[in-house]
C-alpha cells in the first residue's frame, strides 16, 4: 500500500529519471538505426527531452533552485523568465514511460486507485499521482495549473493538492477567445507572476520575459507552417509525430533549442512535400480525423494504419 501523502526520496527521484533517461536513448538509438524517415523529427525531440532529464536532476542536486511543477498546457516559456526556478512538466513522466513501456503506468495507477482516485479519473493524473506516491518525482516547491482541457484534469489536480504540502496556483482559462477572454488569462497571468514571486521568493526578468515569448511565438508559427503542409498529397508527415510534439511543447517553449528543432520538424516537410514523398508509401486511401488524446501507451498504431491501410491521421 502506498503512503497517502506526495513526499520527496532523493534516491527514487534519481533511479526513476535516470531509467527514463536510459529507456530514452535506446528508443532513439533504435529509431535511428532503423532509418524511418517518420523518425527524423520524433529523433529531435526526444534528445531535447533527455537534456531536459539532465537540468532537472542537476537542479534537484545542486539544491540551488525552486521546482516549479507545471501542466503541459502551460508551456514553460514564462517560467524561464524567473530566476532561480526550474520548470518541470507534470505529463512527461507519464508520456514517457507510456512511450518506452506500454505496460509501465499500470501499477501507478492502481496505486493512485487504492488510496481513493476514482476510477474515471484520466490516466494520466492517476499514473502522474502514482509516481508522485512512491516518491519518484522531483520535490515540487509549487504548482501551477490551468483549468483546462477536461473537469476530469480538474477532479486528478484537486486530489494532488490535499496530499501536497506544496502552494497551488490555477490559472482559471477562458472557454472563448473574445476580449472578455482575453482579459481574464491577463488577470490570471498577472495573479500567477505574484504568486509565483512570493512563493519561490524570486522575480520576473522582463528582458527574459521578452525574449523568451519571442522564441515560443517562432517554435508555434513553425509547427503551424509544418501542420499547413500536412494538408498536402501526400501528406508528409505521420500521426505520430504530430503527439510527439506535444513534448516539445511542454518542455522546449521559449529556448532556442525548441524553436530550433521546430524549425527542423517543418524544413523537413517542406522538403518532403518538394519530392513529392509522403508518410504513406504509395497511394493513400484516405484519412483519418484522430480526435485527441492517442493511445500514449501504443503510439504505432499510427504507423499500423499508414503502412497496412494506407491511410494517414491528421490532427485536430
Amino acid at each position: 500500500m502506498a503512503s497517502n501523502r506526495v513526499g520527496f526520496n532523493r534516491d527514487n527521484f534519481l533511479e526513476f529519471f535516470g531509467d527514463i533517461k536510459i529507456a530514452n536513448q535506446s528508443m532513439a538509438a533504435v529509431m535511428e538505426a532503423t532509418e524511418d524517415p517518420r523518425d527524423a523529427g520524433v529523433v529531435k525531440i526526444m534528445g531535447l527531452l533527455e537534456g531536459t532529464v539532465d537540468k532537472l536532476m542537476d537542479a534537484v542536486n545542486s539544491g540551488g533552485k525552486k521546482i516549479l511543477w507545471h501542466s503541459g498546457v502551460l508551456s514553460p516559456e514564462m517560467f524561464f523568465c524567473f530566476d532561480n526556478v526550474e520548470p518541470f512538466a507534470m505529463e512527461v513522466p507519464i508520456f514517457m514511460v507510456s512511450f518506452c513501456d506500454p505496460d509501465g503506468v499500470g501499477e501507478y495507477i492502481d496505486i493512485a486507485e487504492q488510496i481513493g482516485m476514482p476510477s474515471d479519473i484520466c490516466g494520466t493524473d492517476k499514473g502522474t499521482l502514482g509516481f508522485a506516491l512512491q516518491e519518484m518525482l522531483p520535490p515540487a516547491d509549487m504548482v501551477v495549473l490551468g483549468t483546462v482541457p477536461c473537469d476530469s484534469v480538474m477532479c486528478g489536480h484537486q486530489v494532488m493538492e490535499k496530499l501536497m504540502d506544496s502552494p497551488f496556483c490555477y490559472l482559471d482559462m477562458p472557454e472563448i477567445p473574445d476580449e472578455r477572454g482575453l482579459d481574464l488569462i491577463v488577470h490570471h497571468i498577472k495573479k500567477m507572476i505574484k504568486q509565483i514571486e512570493v512563493n519561490l521568493n524570486t522575480r520576473l526578468d522582463w528582458d527574459k520575459f521578452k525574449h523568451h515569448i519571442e522564441l515560443a511565438n517562432a517554435q508555434q508559427e513553425y509547427l503551424l507552417a509544418e501542420n499547413e503542409l500536412r494538408r498536402m498529397t501526400p501528406c508528409p508527415h505521420g500521426g505520430r509525430l504530430g503527439t510527439i510534439t506535444s513534448f516539445l511543447n511542454f518542455i522546449a517553449s521559449g529556448t532556442e533549442a525548441g524553436r530550433d528543432v521546430a524549425k527542423f520538424i517543418y524544413e523537413d516537410a517542406k522538403r518532403l512535400v518538394a519530392a513529392g514523398k509522403g508518410v504513406v508509401n504509395g497511394q493513400e486511401r484516405g484519412r483519418l480525423m484522430w480526435y485527441y488524446p492517442d493511445p500514449l501507451y501504443d503510439l504505432g498504431i499510427h504507423d499500423w494504419l499508414e503502412d497496412d491501410y494506407n491511410v494517414c491521421t491528421v490532427l485536430t
